[in-house]
């Protein structure tokens, strides 16, 4: 038995492991994963909106600061780009300074070169005069599109990029705007933000699962004890205890634990008690009287009971037998155990009582059985009985005791019927 419960106990954990546990970290695993991606891809569009804002906001300034087109001069070897009459390579003061405050690159381009850029290599110098990505010069110089892209590579590096055409006052398209973040520190930046959202999806999982382990074991653990309790009953032991936890629960396993209770009790009393009058039946007389507890016996039974069956019909007999058996049990209460013996006999069984004690009680029941108003279906129905006592001082042996109570009954039967043998 011990093995079986074992692995029911293993069986019963594995399925609520299987059916709770699991789909609970797969729930988590999959709003974690949906989680990230959606406020991942709510940072790069986000990354895209801070670019397109910058963009547009270099491009209103330079217009509203420089009137005129640009164009490009050839100075000195090197090529400066104008915006009307002013040269933009003199003074990089404005994007260096929204670049450092937005924390992104800024290129003007004329045409498909970078004229003007804060972008700069290791030593400091401005990495000018390169070309854009053939991609790039093909969707905005080209075809005058404004266009976001997640993964231009810059010198090596990916960058967040978004790129729009400077155009003329005729609308001719002289070159081009790039404001740009390296890729690498928009990511680092979600994965800063992600991890307290991945800690606390990890935490609230162990969480759950604690509280649900916890949930699980006390349930596997209030049906073990349903299935033990049920285990007795079907071995015959009628005595067993159900678990207290489990009848204290609320829910359908509380109800069933209580059920079993019930039951247990029902099948008690059909097994142990007469289905009449609901005294111990000869079964459990016998089987106290084994224990040796027992000091004193009373057998008796109902006088001239034959007469009241044979006049009032059975069904007014068990009646008589109801009312006799009310008596004997409310007299034996804390005394000891009254048994139907069988037909209209009865057998008192005293736990601690002296024959004398034992008389003494008897005596009271018998008195009480005479007062009885036995109206049955308009007729009264006066009955007596008649009691042999004795106790252990006769005989130790158990069907010797029996014997001695029912030749003293015989002797009180002979003598007239409606008293108490001693």
């Amino acid at each position: 038995m011990k093995n079986e419960s074992k692995t029911k106990q293993g069986k019963i954990s594995q399925v609520l492991f299987s059916f709770h546990i699991i789909p609970l970290v797969f729930f988590g695993i999959v709003i974690l994963f949906a989680g990230t991606q959606f406020f991942t891809n709510s940072m790069y569009t986000q990354v895209e909106h801070e670019l397109k804002s910058i963009a547009y906001s270099i491009d209103l300034l330079y217009d509203t600061a420089y009137p005129g087109d640009y164009h490009l001069v050839e100075e000195d070897g090197g090529l400066s780009l104008y915006k009307g009459d002013v040269d933009l390579n003199l003074d990089t003061t404005l994007i260096d300074k929204i670049a450092e405050e937005s924390y992104v690159d800024i290129t003007l381009f004329y045409q498909d070169t970078r004229i003007l850029t804060t972008l700069k290599n290791d030593k400091g110098v401005r990495l000018t005069g390169s070309g854009a990505p053939k991609d790039v010069v093909n969707d905005v110089l080209v075809n005058g599109q404004i266009k976001f892209y997640e993964n231009v590579i810059i010198f090596g590096e990916e960058h967040f990029s978004f790129y729009a055409p400077l155009r003329n006052a005729d609308g001719t398209i002289s070159g081009m705007i790039f404001v740009g973040r390296p890729k690498h520190d928009v990511n680092r930046a979600v994965m800063q933000a992600i991890i307290p959202l991945i800690i606390s999806d990890i935490v609230l999982i162990i969480l759950m699962s604690i509280i649900t382990s916890g949930y699980m074991g006390k349930l596997v653990h209030d049906l073990l004890a349903i299935h033990s309790f049920l285990h007795d009953v079907d071995m015959g032991k009628l005595d067993g205890k159900m678990d207290s936890h489990a009848q204290k629960r609320s829910d359908e396993v509380g109800d069933i634990s209580r059920l079993c209770v019930e039951m247990q009790r029902t099948l008690n009393n059909l097994i142990n008690h007469d289905a009449l009058t609901m005294l111990c039946n000869r079964r459990v007389a016998n089987a106290k009287l084994k224990t040796n507890e027992i000091q004193t016996i009373c057998m008796c039974d109902i006088d001239f009971f034959k007469k009241v069956n044979d006049t009032y019909g059975h069904d007014a007999g068990d009646y008589i037998l109801k009312q006799v058996a009310g008596v004997l049990r409310e007299n034996m209460r804390g005394n000891g155990t009254a048994c139907r013996w069988g037909g209209e006999e009865f057998l008192l069984l005293f736990d601690s009582k002296t024959k004398e004690e034992a008389r003494i009680i008897v005596e009271g029941i018998l008195d009480q059985i005479r007062a009885l108003e036995n109206n049955y279906e308009g007729s009264l129905i006066p009955i007596t009985m008649t009691f042999g006592i004795t106790d252990r001082s006769e005989s130790e042996d158990t069907e010797e005791l029996l014997r001695l109570a029912d030749d003293k009954l015989y002797n009180g039967k002979k003598n007239g019927r409606n008293q108490v043998v001693v």
